[in-house]
Parts: C-alpha cells; sequence; structure tokens
C-alpha cells in the first residue's frame, strides 16, 4: 500500500477574497439584527469520463462556486446564495437571509437554539487522498478505462462495455 501524503488547498481558492466576503456577510446581518451569521463559500470541480467500448464517449471538467449565507434571527432560520463571490454580493445575500425569518418567523413551530460547539478559526482540513484525479492526464484515464473495458471485449458473452469515472474535488471555506 502506497504512503498517504499530506496536501494543501488549492492557491487559486485561497487567493479569493475569502476573508473579506466572510467578514461583509457576518457584519451585515449582525447589523441588521442576526444572533447567529455563517457563510459559505465554495467550489466544486467535477470531472466525467464515459468510454462505449474503448472509445470515449463524454469527457467533462467544470467548476461552479458561489456563496451561502445562513442566519437565526428571532429563532427562526434564513438563508440566500448566489454563484458570484464578492463582499457586495456577501452583503446582498446576508440582507436577504434576514429578511426571511422575519416574514417566515411566524409561521415557526419551534424556536431555533444551536448546540454549543468551540470555534476554529484559522483552522484548515484537507481531506487524505493518494492521487489528485485532475493531476492525472486525460489520455491516462481514457487508457486505464479502455483496457478494463478491453478485457470484457474479450469475452464472446459480451457485446459492449461501458465505463463510467467521476471525480469530484470540493472546497469549502
Amino acid at each position: 500500500m502506497s504512503q498517504t501524503k499530506s496536501h494543501q488547498v488549492d492557491p487559486d481558492f485561497l487567493a479569493l477574497p475569502l476573508a473579506e466576503v466572510s467578514d461583509a456577510a457576518i457584519q451585515t446581518g449582525i447589523s441588521l439584527g442576526a444572533s447567529h451569521v455563517d457563510i459559505r463559500v465554495e467550489r466544486v470541480r467535477t470531472g466525467v469520463l464515459q468510454l462505449r467500448d474503448t472509445n470515449p464517449e463524454t469527457q467533462t471538467d467544470g467548476s461552479v462556486s458561489g456563496i451561502g449565507v445562513r442566519v437565526i434571527v428571532n429563532g427562526s432560520w434564513g438563508f440566500a446564495s448566489a454563484p458570484e463571490i464578492s463582499a457586495d454580493k456577501a452583503r446582498e445575500l446576508a440582507k436577504v437571509a434576514v429578511a426571511m425569518p422575519k416574514t417566515s418567523g411566524p409561521l415557526s413551530t419551534e424556536e431555533i437554539s444551536l448546540a454549543p460547539e468551540p470555534i476554529y478559526a484559522g483552522k484548515m482540513w484537507v481531506s487524505e487522498y493518494e492521487i489528485d484525479p485532475f493531476d492525472v492526464p486525460g489520455a491516462q484515464k481514457i487508457a486505464r478505462l479502455a483496457d478494463l473495458n478491453s478485457t470484457l471485449l474479450k469475452s464472446p458473452s459480451v457485446n459492449f462495455a461501458s465505463a463510467f469515472s467521476m471525480f469530484v474535488k470540493e472546497q469549502k471555506h
């Protein structure tokens, strides 16, 4: 078994205005009456590779990103999100999130109460993995799946083979 090595968050994700966006949402939410504000800045990269027999049928690599702001106002949740990552958008989303429980709060039957949990300011967690699939060249991925399908196609009882691979990388702040 190979040794797992430690990995870091992608530098281009860390280059986003994470602290500025977070501060904007939190300050806006608190100033508008929220007793709790949390924000998530997220980028999800997804790759898909599909072969029929030994021929590539689909190959994609795309990312989606955005921010979500969640608040508690008068014991009720509010939430807003958008695909734009900026301090101005974070302020706007905090305003929308705070407005939600002010409208829907009377319909709530229970007041939201958060469990006591310490704050982990400035901490970073990265899941362990041996190979980042996004670092593997496309030709190598195709060759691996084509080899697997070729093995199946050698059987006289197999008419066609289909191989599918999907890989995801989530980065959150």
